[in-house]
């Protein structure tokens, strides 16, 4: 990835499908700290031309990160949804959430948050959100996020509509 050597292998893919296949493989994972873990999409599937390997990526390491830093009997929810031309996939938690300067240097190569013992404690290398943020870059999307200390996490990947 650093050097621009990834590429994608973009086919027509049913993204609902994605999601379904992601959420079921980290429900047990979920289940196991206990931890409820939902999805909300629309009914009829949205398409898109993708790499559905770097998308399915995407979901893994926003879902086990939730995981990781939510507490006990907490709740994450992932969404999918299409907003006019964009595609929007939510992963939210209610878990320790993150401080407004660890926001600013989350898709930085080996962050660490200040938090006291939020890192360490949970494990993690500092590169799933910098693979995450690439991944997202090279399907010519955009990855945000909004948090409060205490409060949860929602990291929203918006992506091209290309049905």
């Amino acid at each position: 990835l650093e050097f621009g050597k990834m590429e994608l292998r973009l086919a027509r893919c049913n993204v609902n499908d994605l999601v379904r296949e992601v959420c079921q493989l980290m429900d047990l994972t979920a289940q196991k700290k206990p931890l409820t873990l939902s999805i909300e999409m629309p009914a009829t599937p949205i398409y898109a031309r993708c790499d559905p390997d770097k998308i399915k990526q995407i979901l893994l390491n926003l879902i086990d990160n939730a995981i990781k830093y939510t507490d006990e009997n907490g709740h994450i929810t992932v969404r999918l949804s299409l907003v006019e031309t964009v595609i929007v996939l939510e992963v939210e938690d209610t878990g320790i959430g993150i401080t407004a300067e660890d926001q600013n240097r989350l898709f930085e190569m080996f962050a660490q948050l200040s938090q006291p013992g939020a890192r360490k404690s949970r494990g993690g290398s500092g590169l799933g959100l910098v693979l995450c943020k690439r991944l997202v870059e090279l399907h010519e999307g955009t990855i945000t996020i909004r948090s409060a200390t205490g409060k949860g996490s929602c990291f929203t990947v918006r992506l091209p509509f290309s049905g």
